[in-house]
């Protein structure tokens, strides 16, 4: 990395910072575009407040009943609204707040992935180059207009493996703080407990090395782990009932076009892939997946606890039943990149090449990430809390009763803002449709531009 050859690690990791900070703030927008998940998210931290947990979840189970596959669960995990609650008691509903303090997670992910990687390799470089290539990353940057879990779980998984790297020398008090650690990551996305056998099998190389303290000390996070599930299952409604359902919806066709679509994504990583033919896609996708598969066979011996938290977050992902996103693979990209660089270093071998190719990697990312940040400054994501939809809410609470189902393609951020229930299916207990308007409605009760609301 030679232009930055003259800095202190501290000040390019400071640059990194400040660079990634100010380039996701300009990709946020006001309001939220029309993927709803989030309304769930902002359901859940309101009903925890209010104590109405159970409420909501039999609201949301027929909603979800009563719409579409794959629309949503019937509850997410706790873990990210319980996070949201400081923020909605102090701001309230304020979706650009919810935004800006998703956002501070991910730039406080970008140090633990230094740290992590100083305890992985000894090259300097690397750790550095990992952060980079995290902090300057498009996919990243412009996730920051969301109200989601992804970028919270990223940095508590990130804060969950450097726990772990620090379990060598361990006390009771420490194990326990890990087992609450790695329970809260669990609570954030079902996913986190691939946490476990990571811990399990760092421990199992540390017991090889006879550098573990005692057995019992080693139990003690997967005992927090196992009570604290005991207490959310009798305490809270289930939040995986759907999704265990889903699970077993899965196919040989759904796990051959997983992996097509995943091996896509290791491309995309990279370069954007809008308006390239395939046949470069393909070429792109299948270069970085060879260099990152000699990377891990060149790895095979050491940091397994790495290899199988990777390996097992995949196999889960190939084997879902629908697609996901770059999102989900956000928790999986710092490691994918230490492959990659260590596949770098074994194909090329002479050191200065090897920098120069970091390099133009890294100058890549940030000149996208540039471009992508000033489109999104220039571009106005808000759908669900637009002025037309802001008008729809208020009709719709001044004038509805309360127990009314009301019909429409996001049925989640229509409660949300209205406290009315919503399904996407046309049943009989549906007492209103809300529609995109056309010059051949009548006799609706409400009309805006973009909505009409008819009374069914």
């Amino acid at each position: 990395m030679g232009p930055l050859k003259n800095l202190s690690e501290k000040h390019i990791l400071t640059i990194t910072l400040i660079i990634a900070l100010i380039l996701s703030f300009l990709c946020i927008d006001q309001g939220h575009n029309w993927s709803d998940d989030f309304a769930l998210y902002i359901s859940q931290c309101k009903a925890l407040l209010n104590g109405n947990i159970y409420e909501l979840y039999h609201t949301n189970r027929f909603s979800m009943d009563n719409s579409y596959a794959h629309t949503g669960p019937y509850l997410y995990p706790l873990g990210f609204p319980i996070l949201l609650l400081p923020v909605y008691l102090i701001f309230g509903l304020n979706l650009y707040i919810m935004k800006v303090y998703c956002l501070l997670f991910f730039v406080a992910s970008l140090p633990l992935i230094y740290l992590i990687f100083k305890k992985l390799t000894p090259e300097k470089n690397i750790p550095l180059a990992i952060t980079m290539l995290i902090g300057f990353n498009y996919h990243f940057l412009r996730f920051s207009d969301n109200v989601l879990s992804d970028l919270p779980f990223f940095f508590f998984s990130l804060l969950s493996i450097y726990s772990i790297q620090k379990h060598e020398r361990t006390t009771v008090v420490k194990s326990f703080s890990l087992g609450c650690l790695l329970f809260f990551t669990y609570c954030i996305r079902d996913i986190g407990i691939i946490l476990l056998p990571c811990l399990l099998f760092f421990q199992i190389s540390l017991y090889q090395k006879k550098k573990l303290l005692t057995f019992k000390t080693s139990l003690i996070p997967y005992l927090v782990f196992i009570l604290g599930s005991i207490i959310l299952y009798y305490w809270t409604p289930s939040t995986d009932e759907k999704q265990f359902e889903l699970f077993f919806d899965s196919s040989f066709d759904i796990v051959k076009n997983n992996l097509y679509y995943y091996w896509l994504l290791t491309g995309n990583y990279f370069v954007i892939f809008l308006g390239l033919p395939n046949i470069f896609k393909w070429i792109i996708s299948a270069i970085i997946t060879i260099v990152i598969i000699i990377g891990i066979l060149k790895q095979t011996t050491r940091i397994n606890y790495i290899l199988i938290y990777v390996s097992l977050t995949l196999g889960l992902y190939f084997t879902w039943v629908s697609f996901q996103g770059m999102r989900f693979m956000f928790p999986l990209w710092p490691f994918l990149l230490f492959y990659m660089l260590v596949g770098i270093k074994v194909l090329l071998k002479q050191k200065t090449l090897i920098n120069f190719t970091i390099t133009i990697i890294i100058a890549s990312n940030l000149i996208q990430s540039c471009s992508v940040s000033y489109y999104y400054w220039n571009q106005d994501s808000n759908k669900a809390q637009s002025k037309d939809m802001q008008r729809i809410y208020h009709f719709i609470r001044k004038n509805l009763p309360e127990n009314s189902i009301i019909i429409f393609n996001k049925p989640r951020a229509l409660r949300l803002f209205t406290d009315r229930n919503s399904v996407q299916k046309n049943i009989k207990e549906a007492n209103y449709i809300l529609i995109p308007t056309t010059t051949n409605l009548n006799n609706y009760l409400f009309q805006t531009p973009e909505y009409t609301l008819i009374k069914k």
